[in-house]
């Protein structure tokens, strides 16, 4: 007799709006608010639900909420609060929600970062970048796109693009990423039977030091390197 697999675990919404406070300690708001200003710092973090974390000083918690406007996990993270690069020393500043509830029983089951936003625009076709921060800056300049993250290179899978089945879909790796992302796009492909374009907006531009140091679309905004349209 097959047994069906459990049905993932979700986070008290009263948790996500505890969370959303406290802007003027949250490093990587700050950081947004010197590039951008006050209005489009508070914008995107209502747009993407962003809070903040008492886990280390100044960290912040990228919700994770689906398209069913359930809480699936929070990524935690800390950035700096000059260069709004991620904090890895003496060790990566990366922790989960779903590890602080204290619930030994929790079922994991992530989605796409800003997924509850294909419900609000259902039109708009989606863009995916690798982290939660880029696509956050990248809406900030790319306002025609719902713009979500996988969360890293290897967090691209058919479990969390099932929401996607039926919308343009287009990937934009980081720069150390092209092949990576279209092995990905061919799985996809074939998963969801439909298209899946990987753009080369980065691909193109980006110098050998740049693909080295893994350069993502945000890197190459606030650089002012990317002008225009994108290639998608």
């Amino acid at each position: 007799m097959q047994h069906k697999p459990k049905s993932p675990s979700y986070i008290k919404h009263s948790l996500v709006k505890a969370s959303r406070k406290a802007f003027q300690r949250n490093h990587f708001f700050i950081f947004l608010t010197n590039i951008f200003g006050a209005d489009v710092a508070k914008e995107l973090a209502d747009l993407y639900l962003i809070g903040t974390s008492k886990y280390w000083p100044g960290a912040t918690v990228f919700w994770q909420v689906d398209c069913e406007n359930r809480v699936r996990t929070g990524k935690v993270m800390l950035y700096d609060l000059q260069t709004g690069k991620r904090v890895k020393e003496p060790c990566s500043r990366i922790h989960w929600a779903h590890c602080l509830v204290n619930d030994p029983h929790f079922r994991l089951s992530q989605c796409l970062f800003g997924e509850h936003l294909l419900r609000e625009y259902p039109g708009k076709p989606v863009v995916i970048v690798e982290s939660e921060k880029s696509a956050l800056i990248a809406s900030a300049y790319y306002h025609e796109y719902v713009w979500l993250a996988s969360g890293g290179i290897s967090q691209l899978n058919m479990e969390k693009c099932l929401s996607l089945k039926g919308r343009n879909i287009t990937l934009i790796p980081d720069a150390d990423a092209f092949l990576a992302w279209q092995e990905k796009a061919r799985i996809l492909e074939k998963d969801l039977e439909q298209r899946v374009k990987v753009s080369r907006a980065l691909e193109d531009i980006a110098t050998e030091t740049e693909r080295g140091e893994g350069w993502d679309i945000a890197d190459f905004l606030l650089k002012k390197k990317l002008k225009g349209l994108l290639n998608i």
